[in-house]
């Protein structure tokens, strides 16, 4: 049977859940992240610490960061840290290649690792540990590594410890019992989600890295999983991945909407939060509030005043002029697809607890309170206000074309505004400098994409100011600054 990575031309999947070096996308965050770990490496600091949401890059960074280290320096890397301060020490060793018995005593285990770094010292070596999901390390433990980041030559520090996690790990080293630990961490690092402007470059960089021949995007659909995603790396390549086997089932290389609304429909139960704190306590208390609010008017006015019960008006209508965020008119049809789809701030808001692996679902931004009205206006003219209990308390789960169906009433607003070409005729680009950075968008704090050496030729896309833009590739355009190139049009 025919895979879609064949279908399309593909060495292997672009869009893979397993972080992986030959995939990473240096974006100038994530650059000046790999810079400070690497500045650690010859720095008298013993610690760096290095936190950011789930999905945000944090292994894929770690792992550039190890395969980078010079000869000299030797790692131990903890991917599950729930670990007393001997089982630790175990993990570590073990990652060392020391083979050591089970049954020794912690004493005797920081001994044998103490001993190994005084050995690799004597050689002109270093060490160091990178602990990741640091969060989940118990205090007794954290406490072991600042014991551990002691040892030391006359000259040197024989260890540097890298931790590694989610941001709770900051709140934990807050906390009063690890102030001495704290105080010994100098360099922090943050990882953010992909800046909006950066997104186009990132989906396409995928593709071009897993072989890319046989597969077109139309742009919006780019714009919409941007928006989508708030630019969460980890949930764009789960949205990117389902959209490509959507449009594998379609028989279609070219991607479109259609393909985005079907991925949309089976990642529901997959695609999880990212910004886990924003989310449940703030729903919960838009739903208490207005809840409380209709409460108190049932016992003040009565329920037939507030369902409009006696009257020849439907009690549904109330509730849709009641609470609906947009008049009817402007809602347009669920089958017709326009620009404004998937492009509303409050589709896909602060994703509810988890990471991509937990299997939760997206949860529309303020759709809890249409829900509501929603629910109001499904009663009939003898319900009565026992229907505000069952409302409290019936979790809502949304459908995917309800999730379609509010796209709808929102008005587009633009991600990205790529400048229009001034070009008529075909002109070439030619490198003027030894090694010229190609950003990805016309700014000096843009991510370095590629480099373009003197006397090479590109395709000449567009200008703006003082950039230019260039064609790097069938699918990827990079800007190099206008003062080092030659822009000539073809005969």
């Amino acid at each position: 049977m025919r895979t879609f990575t064949e279908f399309f031309g593909f060495y292997q999947d672009p869009f893979k859940r397993t972080p992986d070096v030959d995939f990473y996308y240096p974006t100038q965050m994530h650059i000046e992240a790999l810079d400070t770990l690497q500045y650690l490496i010859h720095s008298d600091e013993p610690f760096a610490v290095l936190t950011g949401e789930p999905g945000t890059g944090k292994t894929i960074t770690i792992k550039k960061f190890i395969n980078e280290l010079p000869s000299n320096i030797v790692s131990a890397y903890i991917l599950f840290p729930n670990l007393t301060p001997e089982e630790l020490f175990m993990a570590i060793l073990e990652d060392f290649n020391i083979h050591v018995d089970k049954s020794l005593t912690k004493n005797a285990l920081f001994a044998k690792l103490r001993d190994f770094l005084i050995e690799i010292g004597s050689e002109g070596k270093k060490a160091v540990i990178i602990i990741d999901e640091a969060q989940n390390l118990p205090n007794e433990t954290l406490e072991e590594l600042r014991l551990l980041s002691n040892l030391e030559t006359e000259k040197d520090k024989l260890l540097k410890i890298i931790l590694a996690g989610q941001p709770e790990l900051d709140e934990k080293l807050n906390e009063e019992s690890l102030r001495q630990l704290k105080q010994r961490v100098t360099l922090y690092v943050k990882l953010d989600n992909i800046k909006q402007e950066d997104i186009k470059n990132y989906i396409y960089s995928h593709l071009e890295k897993a072989g890319k021949s046989y597969v077109k995007i139309h742009s919006g659909v780019v714009k919409r999983i941007a928006k989508i995603t708030k630019g969460n790396p980890r949930l764009i390549n789960t949205l990117m991945e389902r959209t490509i086997i959507a449009a594998f089932l379609d028989n279609s290389h070219t991607i479109n909407e259609n393909h985005l609304i079907s991925a949309l429909s089976s990642v529901n139960n997959v695609m999880a939060t990212v910004h886990k704190k924003k989310s449940g306590k703030a729903k919960h208390t838009v739903i208490a509030a207005v809840i409380g609010c209709l409460a108190l008017l049932v016992g003040f006015l009565g329920a037939d005043k507030i369902f409009n019960l006696k009257t020849e008006k439907p009690a549904a209508q109330i509730a849709v002029n009641t609470y609906t965020p947009q008049a009817a008119e402007n809602t347009a049809p669920a089958k017709e697809y326009t620009d404004n789809a998937l492009n509303n701030n409050d589709i896909y808001t602060d994703i509810t607890a988890g990471t991509v692996e937990n299997n939760a679902a997206l949860v529309p931004d303020n759709q809890e309170t249409a829900n509501i009205a929603e629910q109001y206006a499904a009663n009939n003219t003898n319900q009565h206000t026992e229907n505000i209990q069952t409302i409290q308390t019936t979790p809502y789960v949304p459908t995917v074309s309800q999730d379609v169906n509010n796209i709808y009433q929102a008005e587009e607003q633009p991600v990205i505004e790529e400048p229009e070409p001034v070009v008529n005729r075909p002109k070439d680009v030619y490198i003027l400098a030894d090694s010229l950075n190609v950003r990805a968008i016309p700014s000096l704090e843009s991510a370095r994409i590629a480099a373009a050496t003197v006397g090479q030729k590109y395709e000449y896309v567009s200008e703006n100011e003082n950039w230019v833009q260039i064609q790097i590739s069938p699918i990827l355009t990079g800007w190099v600054f206008k003062q080092y190139v030659s822009i000539s049009e073809r005969p």
